[in-house]
């Protein structure tokens, strides 16, 4: 289990927002993206709003994964694109265009159970590929979040 600290500047006695979210599922056709770009809007709006991500942010079911694979599950835009060979890129390129605008106020993501079945499975660590591309903390499976507010 990783330890980590993060210091936020802060007026006193101003609120501090934390916004968690998971299992967005970012890639499947039940993925409210709609909701969950407002959702962003509206709890960023907060001038000292900080985002959490709590894994599972992307889809990532592939065929090899007998025990929830579906293709109708899988949102059309990924297997109509130019290269469907590519949906688990795809959607994890799509889900850091959403969290982008928000970057510079992005204290982790945490990697949830289908991220981490496409790195044992196929060695592509889906969840890293997220992180770097957005410049963020790789919070791991599981980690305790100590926040300083000064």
């Amino acid at each position: 289990m990783r330890y980590l600290t993060r210091t936020i500047h802060y007026k006193y006695n101003e609120p501090v927002r934390l916004v968690l979210f998971g299992d967005t599922h970012d890639g499947s056709t039940y993925f409210a993206r709609r909701h969950f770009i407002k959702f962003l809007a509206d709890s960023m709006d907060h001038p000292n709003a900080w985002i959490v991500g709590m894994g599972d942010h992307v889809d990532a079911l592939i065929p090899s994964d007998t025990k929830r694979f579906q293709l109708s599950t899988i949102d059309p835009k990924f297997l109509a694109a130019e290269n469907p060979d590519e949906i688990l890129t795809l959607q994890a390129n799509d889900f850091v265009k959403l969290i982008s605008p928000y970057r510079d106020r992005l204290l982790g993501l945490c990697l949830g159970n289908h991220e981490e079945a496409i790195s044992k499975r196929h060695g592509f660590n889906i969840h890293r590929h997220i992180c770097d591309s957005l410049a963020c903390e790789n919070r791991g499976y599981s980690f305790l979040f100590l926040l300083k507010l000064t």
